[in-house]
């Protein structure tokens, strides 16, 4: 996954999915857990707040704002938690 945001939900970003080459773009005011469920993506209802890091996937490359409680700091270079 490939994840551009510019800042904290103000602006539209784009997560793109490398298992499916596609990009969602996720408007201002939306979060990452809502974008993918509105594509389909299928998600758990209680993975959409970021406490307990069981949405958490691999990231390929990108400027991520972590606004989790779950991850560590090691675990922010590799993972984000949408």
């Amino acid at each position: 996954m490939t994840v551009h945001q510019t800042t904290e939900h103000q602006h539209a970003f784009e997560i793109y999915l490398a298992w499916s080459d596609t990009t969602l773009k996720v408007r201002p005011g939306q979060t990452g857990p809502q974008a993918l469920v509105e594509d389909g993506v299928a998600i758990e209802p209680g993975y959409h707040t970021g406490g307990c890091g069981m949405c958490a996937i691999a990231y390929v490359k990108g400027d991520i704002i972590h606004k989790d409680g779950c991850l560590t700091t090691s675990d922010r270079e590799r993972y984000f938690s949408p």
